[in-house]
């Protein structure tokens, strides 16, 4: 990745191994990407906030939501947005672990009985999880195709912003073992909901959190949400505005300036 470290964008990159076209046919596929992903961020925040403040006209809380993004984004750039990042994953890294450790702690059953119980059920025997089936095959395809092409703009323009591939090297270094230890402190607030209520629909999960934790921390929570959200919101925006301005106005104006120099000589 050396010689790519002074790009903007993924496109750009493209761009300078395979031409223009290629470099706008990247910047618009990543934008439409983009958009349907900050449309989810945007869908995440507006009911993140009626959460907190309760039943409220969700068309006025979305258009909110998506003001408060535009202007925090618009103005704060990307060094900001950055620097946030950092204090919102803070944040969510300490509410997360005290949500599993409350949940944990209403189902009053010491871990030892939680692992027995876990063990009886059936769904989470080995051989239910591992046989070989249609699905299981499928999945695993969707699994390594992924591994193969998601290739995020966000990441990479993470990636540019590192001073060297060191630093990029050292940053997702840390950042994949602090997202195994949040994503594992998610999976057990689920095992834990499934222990204390093992029949609980799946409407019904996100009101048995919010009733089993402390009024103080379901504001906490709330914000947590928020910040995650919107981390990755501000992400997506940003990346977007990149790759409009600097991927395709700029390389549409250089195909201009390329015919005008070829029909006037």
């Amino acid at each position: 990745m050396r010689p790519f470290m002074k790009h903007l964008s993924m496109a750009e990159t493209i761009g300078y191994v395979y031409g223009t076209y290629p470099r706008i046919i990247t910047a618009i596929s990543n934008i439409c990407r983009s958009i349907v992903s900050l449309s989810i961020q945007i869908v995440v925040i507006s009911k993140t906030i009626s959460i907190c403040v309760g039943p409220v006209d969700s068309v006025a809380i979305t258009i909110l939501a998506t003001l408060i993004l535009i202007v925090y984004s618009a103005f704060g750039g990307i060094r900001s947005v950055t620097f946030t990042d950092v204090l919102q994953f803070l944040t969510f890294s300490m509410i997360i672990p005290l949500l599993a450790w409350f949940i944990f702690i209403k189902t009053e059953i010491p871990i030892s009985e939680v692992i027995s119980f876990l063990q009886r059920q059936e769904k989470f025997q080995f051989r239910t999880v591992l046989h070989f089936d249609t699905k299981l095959a499928a999945m695993v395809s969707l699994v390594l195709s992924g591994i193969v092409y998601y290739i995020k703009p966000t990441t990479i323009q993470r990636l540019y912003m590192a001073s060297d591939p060191l630093q990029a090297q050292k940053v997702f270094s840390y950042g994949s073992i602090f997202s195994l230890l949040i994503e594992g402190c998610i999976i057990l607030v689920g095992l834990f909901v499934f222990v204390g209520t093992p029949d609980l629909p799946k409407e019904k999960i996100w009101p048995y959190i919010m009733h089993n934790i402390p009024p103080t921390f379901k504001g906490f929570f709330s914000i947590s949400l928020l910040a995650m959200s919107m981390s990755t919101a501000d992400s997506y925006l940003n990346s977007c505005a990149v790759m409009v301005s600097h991927d395709i106005v700029g390389s549409v104006r250089w195909i201009k300036k390329l015919l005008m120099s070829i029909k006037y000589g």
